[in-house]
């Protein structure tokens, strides 16, 4: 990841127009079930925490990406696989966005019910999955402020290729 990302990525409400939704786990999870519970299959989740309370809260998305760890602790256990269809694996180093993952993300296609298990981190998965998916909302943590909510339209699109485009390629791919 360049340098110069990483103060606008930790704090993406400054670059992207998202919705920062706060309180506590419930509280959270009726004010998601109330702006995405009829939208479902348009509806990207990144993060363990995340993708559970939605799971438990919500319902099934079209996707989720988790890596078994919440904020870069130990791991932990993936308890809500039986609830997908489909069940994808790929690797994804720290600071990184594979081609691996992201080549599943892009070839998702219709099919709901997706859980992306990434052995690695799943953080920079999502600025690139907010890059393939225009009219998804993607749903994701920030760490000691709440859970994020992102309408991919035109001008979060156009954001995160503009971002995406500052990425170069290593010579490892996971």
């Amino acid at each position: 990841m360049p340098e110069e990302l990483r103060e606008p990525l930790a704090r993406p409400y400054t670059v992207f127009d998202i919705a920062v939704v706060e309180g506590d786990r419930l509280a959270v999870a009726s004010r998601l079930r109330a702006m995405l519970g009829l939208e479902l299959h348009r509806v990207v989740c990144v993060g363990d925490y995340v993708c559970e309370t939605f799971l438990k809260y919500v319902g099934v998305p079209r996707m989720c990406i988790v890596d078994g760890r919440t904020l870069r602790e130990e791991r932990i256990e993936i308890s809500f696989e039986h609830m997908f269809k489909y069940v994808e694996r790929c690797t994804n180093p720290r600071s990184h966005i594979s081609r691996s993952c992201v080549k599943i993300v892009e070839l998702s296609g219709d099919r709901h019910g997706l859980l992306i298990v990434v052995d690695g981190e799943e953080d920079l998965i999502a600025l690139a999955t907010s890059a393939m998916f225009e009219g998804m909302y993607l749903v994701f943590g920030l760490p000691r402020t709440g859970v994020a909510v992102m309408y991919v339209d035109r001008s979060n699109l156009v954001k995160a290729l503009n971002m995406l485009s500052k990425f170069y390629p290593v010579d490892r791919d996971a």
